[in-house]
């Protein structure tokens, strides 16, 4: 064997590399396309060589039974020697279809053949021996004149001819039964018929159903014919166009009732008995046409509409897909253009089958590696053409589909009923602009009467980390109100992974976002922290994760899920590190952000408790520490961007939480 050049130039042996890299892609595409075809092949052979033997029987015994009447017979007088022998219709349609059969039959044997031979020799362009480049132009070349001369398409078409043989045999067989008895012709015929009807059903319903599964090479050929037919009723539509607007003139001419009525008397007899029976007929004609023609486009449809299958089970539009019973229920502004509702009806059909086959593979798993890749798969749902604004309407209309299905009612609640309810009990806006969560930590859980927690936490995996990718994608792509929006759905919808320890993607995911803003002083991170988002990605980060914040910075990690429903402990100390770490109570954001963590505190102690009662005490004093200085150096509102929200939370505090020594005395104080 010949050793190798290893002198050989470096560019050289790349380009030969990458020559062998698409020599290898080419072969793996045509074995896995011609596998196909060789799979239909192989069935119809099968298929011939069992029905073939069994097929001629019936022809052998008539043929038999034909010598033993003419042996019978000729032991018979003279008188009878001059019988016309008489073939019975009966007995020629029979024969016709049998023997159409068994032709049928062979042709598709012998066409799989020569099928099989076409296949063997395409799949020969590639020689060992060969340069990889050589290999590549010649399988180009023969690819281009496999698919110029439509071999595909015809290989496609030979399953047919053994279906039409089963066909023309069954028909045969009916025909040889109604000569032999009656009831035995009666059930051969109804059992054909059954079989036949059966078989047209699940042949045409492809082309009625466009998700019908029943996919097959005669059912294609259906598609076609429906499709031809499509074009054709769009052509008589714009060819009849001018009919429907003849007899809108007609009904509204006027001039022909008066023209009658000057001429002669007799003319209010016609106009009883012609004008006005034809002015309805012609209402009644003018209307049907309209609402017919109302139904079809301006322009005729392509002719073939759809390439193959694949192609035809991907495109959407209203007849498409079953995903969306009614568009108005997805809530888009009436003034939005129609070219965005298209892209969100694309959207919406494409992303509800992904979230149930992604909850379908989350449900079946509990490897690590493969929920990740589920993790990141439902983060990138979206096509790149539905930009924020757009992808919040998929996610609702997705989150209140799933739900519905989980109701007694089976009815989809409309989008005003959820946006009112997280408004009215997520957040609320203070000062210029800035928004804060009302509630504390666990608060999210009742914010919305759509009964997410009765979907399986399949779907709800799903959809957190659908909602996840929706909210990074929204911070800077979309208006602040819906940021908002996208953050009050993160704070209510990510509460059921505060204990999860499979959702360790989408803490870090959180954690980058906040440590983001923390390192940028960009114009986006600027106004994440003017509006109030930076607080609250900080808010939903401590309700589903334990966070802690690196000593001698303010950037923060998470150990994980929470470990303690309803202990706050761990947001104590991290409200004093806050307020420890910021010399001199100088850094403004840090400001901000301890009046924030203190405030959630605050906002938490109703539904949670404290485990050391010294941590309470530290807090007060530090926040006690943060009016003095704020008086001395003039800081409005304790450093906070907006009104101190320390006092509402406080006096919004049960009475047994407000009657601990500590918090009544700093509460009094600030008085």
């Amino acid at each position: 064997m010949t050793e190798p050049d290893t002198n050989k130039p470096l560019p050289n042996a790349a380009q030969e590399t990458g020559w062998s890299g698409i020599e290898d892609h080419m072969k793996e595409y045509d074995e896995g396309e011609m596998k196909v075809l060789n799979d239909d092949i192989d069935a119809v052979l099968i298929f011939t060589t069992a029905s073939l033997p069994s097929s001629s029987w019936p022809s052998a015994q008539l043929a038999r039974f034909e010598i033993l009447s003419l042996f019978i017979n000729s032991t018979a007088s003279d008188s009878s020697a001059s019988f016309a022998f008489q073939v019975s219709t009966q007995a020629r349609w029979m024969n016709c279809l049998w023997f159409l059969s068994l032709i049928l039959s062979l042709s598709s044997a012998l066409f799989d053949i020569l099928a099989k031979q076409w296949i063997r020799e395409y799949l020969q362009w590639r020689k060992v021996a060969a340069a990889p480049r050589e290999n590549v132009l010649l399988r180009q070349l023969r690819i281009e004149a496999w698919e110029g001369w439509k071999v595909s398409a015809g290989i496609a078409t030979i399953p047919a001819l053994p279906e039409l043989a089963i066909v023309l045999f069954l028909g045969g067989l009916v025909v040889l039964v109604r000569t032999l008895d009656t009831v035995v012709a009666i059930v051969i015929t109804t059992a054909v018929s059954v079989v036949i009807m059966v078989l047209c059903t699940v042949i045409v319903l492809p082309a009625v159903y466009r998700r019908c599964p029943y996919k097959s090479p005669t059912g294609w050929a259906c598609v076609i014919v429906f499709d031809a037919l499509a074009l054709v009723v769009s052509w008589i539509r714009c060819r009849f166009q001018w009919l429907a607007e003849c007899i809108h003139i007609l009904r509204n001419a006027n001039w022909l009732t008066t023209l009658m009525t000057r001429l002669n008397p007799l003319a209010k007899k016609v106009q009883e008995w012609i004008i006005q029976p034809a002015g309805h007929l012609a209402t009644t004609c003018s209307s049907r046409i309209r609402r017919f023609l109302s139904d079809g486009s301006g322009s005729l449809p392509s002719f073939p509409r759809f390439p193959n299958w694949r192609e035809r089970d991907l495109y959407v539009d209203d007849l498409g897909s079953s995903e969306i019973s009614d568009f108005n229920d997805v809530g888009l502004p009436t003034s939005t253009y129609p070219s965005v509702e298209i892209n969100v009806a694309k959207d919406i059909c494409a992303v509800m089958p992904l979230v149930r086959a992604l909850s379908w593979v989350r449900k079946g798993t509990e490897d690590p590696r493969l929920l990740k890749h589920v993790a990141i798969s439902a983060e990138s749902l979206h096509t790149d053409d539905v930009d924020a604004e757009d992808r919040y309407y998929v996610f609702m209309y997705v989150m209140r589909k799933l739900c519905s299905a989980k109701s007694k009612s089976r009815e989809l609640q409309p989008l005003g009923e959820p946006e009112d309810q997280l408004r009215s009990k997520t957040y609320k806006t203070v000062g210029d602009g800035h928004n804060i969560f009302r509630g504390g930590i666990f608060s999210g859980s009742g914010y919305l009467d759509l009964q997410v927690y009765s979907l399986d936490y399949s779907d709800r995996w799903v959809l957190g980390f659908l909602l996840l990718g929706d909210t990074v994608y929204a911070l800077g792509n979309s208006s602040l109100d819906r940021q908002i929006m996208y953050m009050a759905l993160s704070q209510h919808f990510l509460f059921f992974f505060r204990y999860s320890r499979y959702f360790d993607t989408g803490r870090t995911r959180l954690q980058k976002l906040y440590n983001d803003a923390i390192d940028s002083q960009s114009t986006l991170n600027r106004e994440l922290s003017s509006s109030g988002v930076h607080t609250m990605i900080l808010e939903i980060l401590c309700s589903v994760s334990g966070v802690h914040m690196a000593e001698g910075t303010k950037r923060i990690s998470d150990d994980g899920p929470r470990v303690s429903s309803g202990c706050i402990d761990n947001e104590i100390h991290l409200a004093v590190q806050m307020f420890d770490q910021n010399a001199g109570y100088s850094d403004p954001c840090a400001r901000h952000q301890f009046v924030m963590m203190a405030d959630l505190i605050m906002r938490s102690l109703n539904d949670c408790y404290v485990g050391d009662e010294d941590l309470t005490g530290t807090l007060l004093e530090k926040m006690s520490e943060t009016v003095t200085i704020s008086l001395k150096e003039g800081y409005e509102n304790c450093g906070c961007y907006h009104t101190l929200p320390w006092l509402n939370s406080m006096l919004s505090l049960s009475s047994s939480v407000r009657r601990l020594r500590r918090l009544t005395v700093y509460m009094r104080s600030q008085e």
